[in-house]
């Protein structure tokens, strides 16, 4: 009796682990599927024909940017119109903020139209007087400089997550250039705090690698390896610095739009101004683009706002002349510079 339950036992424990198994199988037949049909994807975005700068701005240090009666949704499908004929430019090499107020809009919209990452529904978006689909894309987006709010993080060590935007193959070049971004990103203060400075890990793979079962006379060959799969505990400010850290990495003189979006939303008043102030010292007669929420310090020194509410542009003009309006921004504007202003007090 004794023997059949235990046999029983046996068979329940093997179908068991069979299904699990089988589990498994059919998870990887789907994951093996869904990388086939991204490999087979066809993008939906037709490349130019020209490359960028075309023959005729090739001297230029700016980009000239214009939207023309643009629409643009989320998808054919959606009811949620993000663009109804909105109409701005940026003329060459003015140092621009967007203010983009609208719930509706979603997280770089506006710069992934300028990048095409998406294509206008409706109306046409123009660069340097020519249509932006006219362009080829790797060469358009090389001239370009973005940071999203949304960030990606990679597994690797802070010094090679820099390193991606570093046109410099030599190693000790590399390094000063790395070290160069992370004070313009106002991230190398709190590096060098951490414990393994430019060689920490921001995202490790865990390997299963653990000095806690090691004999006493192997554990130290294993330290240094498994601190590095430690995950860096980074506050949503630090990780921001990197960003624009590495951002700064790709800074050149082939450069000619630097776009943000949302780059302060992390940071506190002070690191704010602080930030604002190195890219306006960096931007010389390049075109810059703010896309933010925060008015701060930012809007008394751009050369044009352009408000944008429901899908439409609401108002535009200068610090100055929008306040005298005293339309929305105006009564965004107080509401949060009272905020700013305590909150620097601290």
């Amino acid at each position: 009796m004794i023997r059949m339950q235990y046999s029983g036992n046996v068979i329940e424990t093997a179908v068991r682990i069979m299904v699990s198994r089988l589990k498994i199988i059919c998870n990887l037949s789907h994951n093996i599927t869904t990388l086939y049909d991204v490999l087979s994807f066809q993008p939906g975005i037709v490349d130019g024909c020209v490359y960028y700068p075309d023959d005729a701005h090739t001297e230029q240090k700016g980009m000239a940017i214009e939207f023309k009666q643009v629409g643009y949704k989320i998808s054919p499908l959606s009811e949620l119109t993000i663009y109804r004929s909105v109409s701005f430019g940026y003329p060459l090499a003015l140092n621009k903020a967007l203010k983009d107020l609208s719930v509706k809009v979603e997280l770089g919209t506006t710069i992934n139209l300028v990048n095409r990452l998406y294509d206008c529904d409706s109306g046409d978006v123009y660069v340097d007087g020519r249509l932006i689909r006219e362009y080829k894309v790797l060469t358009f987006r090389a001239a370009m400089n973005i940071v999203y709010q949304s960030y990606a993080y990679f597994p690797l060590t802070i010094r090679e997550s820099l390193s991606m935007g570093c046109i410099s193959s030599q190693a000790e070049k590399q390094l000063e250039a790395v070290e160069n971004g992370a004070k313009l990103g106002g991230a190398y203060d709190f590096i060098q705090e951490l414990p393994l400075k430019f060689q920490t890990n921001l995202e490790p793979v865990r390997t299963g690698l653990s000095t806690s079962d090691c004999k006493v006379v192997d554990r130290e060959q294993f330290k240094s390896p498994a601190a590095t799969e430690k995950h860096a505990n980074l506050s949503e400010g630090q990780w921001q610095r990197l960003a624009l850290s590495r951002s700064f990495m790709k800074y050149s003189d082939k450069t000619r739009l630097l776009c943000y979006d949302e780059p302060s939303a992390g940071l506190d008043p002070k690191a704010e101004v602080a930030m604002f102030e190195r890219l306006r010292s960096l931007r010389g007669e390049k075109t810059m683009i703010f896309v933010t929420h925060r008015f701060g310090h930012l809007t008394k020194h751009a050369d044009l706002i352009i408000y944008v509410g429901d899908g439409l542009v609401i108002e535009q003009g200068t610090h100055k002349s929008l306040l005298a309006e005293g339309g929305e921004y105006a009564k965004r504007y107080n509401i949060q510079s009272e905020a700013f202003a305590e909150a620097t007090m601290l």
